[in-house]
């Protein structure tokens, strides 16, 4: 346990009076000390946007879910092109990429497999040898819908596979005018099918790239999956006062974005959730920012709840972030809502992905 937090803000001057509330709070993570350090002082009279639920926004980073990792591998081929079988090895040196997109309803991750793929194979025809290096560039990429319940869930991939050097020569075990012959046969025939070839190759390199992309992201998104199953029984076991919250995740472009309401765990209808041009731009050297509507921060002050889900914040963030640093999370207004940041550490290094809870 680590040692206990003191919070302490004033009330809006609207009640005349000013007074103090503190409360304190143990944080739970074994591994993350974490301080909430400003003290709002709520002046400004905050513009509601009437009929509006969910009156706090978590937004996230896509850089906490590993955005971008690096493959390089070797790979044996054998296969079978036109009779001829070419076996040898291929090289595939690429990029996955992962970014939340814009979506209102489940959040959605688009996910891209960028890189270069390169093969150098040897095929015999009878006394005929070809000897063959291609090299081709690839573009994949599959989206991946986030919910609540199940986590991620990939997609079916698509993309192109585009030719991008070739160089095919052809020796023969055949010497003298009969060697020279075979040359001829062999370099008549491979002219003719040139195409056809470079389209059955394309298609093999297609269908082996597939193979490799799913099976990183499987991976990925499986680990994912664990620690959010952590992440979600940490958040369904906070302090909710007696209510159970209604969760709706969207995401916007490189975030995912949580809408909490007080609906007791009814569902929340998407038309009463502010969209992203109603929420203060995200803060690019952010790495999770809350959200808390002014109005819902006023109307529940007395009771302490402002302080609750402030204590809450950090507990959450434990969860993605390595080892015992502080972290200071201040406030800004922003219109109707008072935003806490959590900023991406500039010296101690971050997790790039979820790590395991203690």
């Amino acid at each position: 346990m680590f040692p206990l937090f003191q919070y302490k803000f004033a009330v809006s001057p609207k009640s005349r009076q000013r007074f103090s509330v503190t409360q304190t709070l143990a944080c739970t993570a074994a591994f993350c000390g974490l301080l909430i350090a400003s003290t709002p002082a709520w002046s400004d009279s905050p513009q509601r946007l009437e009929g509006l639920d969910a009156p706090i926004v978590v937004r996230v980073s896509d850089e906490v879910f590993s955005p971008q990792s690096e493959l390089q591998t070797e790979t044996d081929v054998d296969c079978c092109i036109l009779g001829v079988r070419n076996r040898g090895s291929a090289d595939v040196n690429g990029t996955i990429l992962i970014n939340f997109v814009p979506s209102d309803e489940n959040a959605k991750l688009q996910i891209r497999f960028q890189g270069h793929f390169v093969a150098h194979t040897q095929g015999n025809k009878g006394p005929a040898t070809i000897h063959s290096r291609s090299k081709m560039a690839f573009d994949l990429g599959m989206v991946a819908t986030f919910d609540h319940e199940s986590g991620f869930t990939p997609g079916e991939p698509t993309g192109t596979v585009t030719p991008v050097e070739s160089d095919r020569r052809i020796s023969s075990s055949m010497p003298g005018l009969r060697g020279r012959l075979v040359h001829r046969v062999a370099s008549r025939r491979m002219a003719e099918t040139k195409h056809q070839v470079q389209q059955i190759c394309i298609a093999n390199a297609r269908t082996e790239l597939i193979k490799e992309m799913e099976s990183r992201v499987h991976e990925q998104l499986q680990s994912a999956n664990e620690k959010w199953a952590k992440l979600r029984s940490n958040l369904d076991g906070q302090p909710w006062y007696g209510k159970t919250p209604s969760l709706r995740f969207r995401s916007d472009d490189g975030y995912l974005v949580v809408h909490v309401n007080e609906t007791d765990g009814a569902k929340v209808d998407a038309d009463r959730l502010a969209d992203s041009s109603e929420l203060p731009p995200p803060n690019p050297n952010a790495m999770t920012e809350v959200l808390l509507d002014r109005q819902w921060v006023e109307a529940n002050e007395d009771s302490g709840a402002l302080l609750a889900y402030a204590a809450s914040y950090p507990r959450l963030l434990s969860f993605t972030f390595q080892a015992a640093t502080n972290y200071n999370l201040p406030h800004q207004k922003q219109g109707r809502w008072l935003v806490f940041t959590l900023k991406k550490p500039s010296e101690t290094p971050v997790e790039r992905a979820f790590v395991s809870a203690p």
